[in-house]
């Protein structure tokens, strides 16, 4: 690969894409060909500029033009439709929002003084953002859920869940991860923990669906989580927080954990070599968290400082599990 394959187009292509995945034209696409005045009168788009959209989007096989002149779907624009199984609009719509690439547009910063980039920007923490700003933190729950759609239906089936009988889910979102656990493991019983503000989007047909398997609790884990069930699950968390901060976490877990409990991080595991996907992702984490994706002997070391040991690491594409137990608590027997 060229230097100039690598620098250009660059940002322009995740905003080509992401003004696609506003405009719905995959979706509009999803039927069969269309010629531009048929996907003008479908969209609010200028018709000149979508045109010269489409045409800058064919260019990177996003959508491609028949001998007709009609605009197609292809093989990639196919994943930006809303009904696709393995869809990657919520991913699109994410990387392509302000609240992103503006603190990607400041990376610099962050890198020279080891920081958020977006606290700088927006004057407040990420998840306080969020927290203040609906539409945004929507379109970020979204990506998240589609994110883990695929390894969470893969953890489901591959890990035995059926050896305990109350599962938490810290930090679950709207509980689609914990639904899929559920409904493979049907003696289980789980609680669904988050802030109020996320467990208010919790639609009630996820909990009536469980028949009474599953309850909703709210708070903030940096303060307390439900205590004395037999097994505890976090999901991308950890990764969202830089080391003191995650130390915090895994603490407040301890305390309210009993012996012989099980801790589940499912997070991704950075690779030291040079070609490591992940990376690029941990320059992400860098300038939207102050945060950082870990090898594997960083996730042993903050475990080992909140109260725990790992068990083993289960590695499978796209994710890894590490189960650890609680040591015992400085004083108890």
């Amino acid at each position: 690969m060229t230097f100039m394959r690598l620098l250009w187009p660059g940002a322009l292509t995740v905003q080509a894409i992401y003004t696609a995945a506003r405009l719905e034209i995959a979706d509009h696409l999803a039927t069969g060909p269309k010629s531009l005045g048929e996907l003008f009168t479908s969209t609010s788009a200028n018709k000149k500029t979508l045109e010269r959209l489409l045409q800058a989007l064919a260019s990177i096989g996003m959508f491609s033009k028949d001998d007709g002149g009609k605009f197609q779907n292809t093989a990639l624009s196919e994943l930006l439709r809303k009904d696709h199984p393995g869809s990657m609009r919520p991913w699109a719509l994410m990387l392509g929002a302000s609240f992103v690439w503006k603190p990607m547009g400041e990376l610099h910063d962050a890198v020279v003084t080891g920081t958020a980039s977006f606290n700088q920007i927006f004057s407040t923490h990420f998840f306080d953002y969020l927290a203040s700003h609906p539409e945004d933190a929507e379109i970020f729950n979204r990506a998240m859920a589609a994110q883990s759609t695929n390894f969470m239906e893969e953890l489901a089936r591959f890990y035995d869940f059926s050896r305990f009988s109350n599962l938490v889910d810290l930090g679950g979102g709207t509980g689609e991860n914990l639904a899929r656990i559920l409904e493979t493991n049907s003696t289980l019983k789980g609680v669904l923990f988050d802030l109020p503000e996320v467990i208010e989007q919790v639609k009630s047909s996820l909990v009536t669906r469980f028949n009474g398997r599953l309850t909703l609790a709210s708070g903030n884990f940096f303060d307390t989580v439900p205590g004395h069930q037999d097994c505890y699950m976090m999901v991308r968390v950890i990764h969202d927080w830089a080391d003191e901060d995650a130390v915090k976490i895994l603490q407040k877990c301890r305390e309210a954990m009993d012996s012989g409990t099980t801790l589940l991080l499912v997070e991704t595991i950075l690779d030291q070599r040079s070609e490591s996907p992940q990376a690029m992702m941990d320059m992400l984490m860098l300038v939207l968290l102050g945060s950082m994706e870990r090898s594997e002997e960083n996730f042993r070391e903050l475990l080992q400082k909140g109260g725990f040991e790992i068990i083993r690491v289960i590695k499978e594409p796209g994710f890894s599990m590490i189960e650890s137990r609680p040591v015992p608590l400085s004083g108890s027997a």
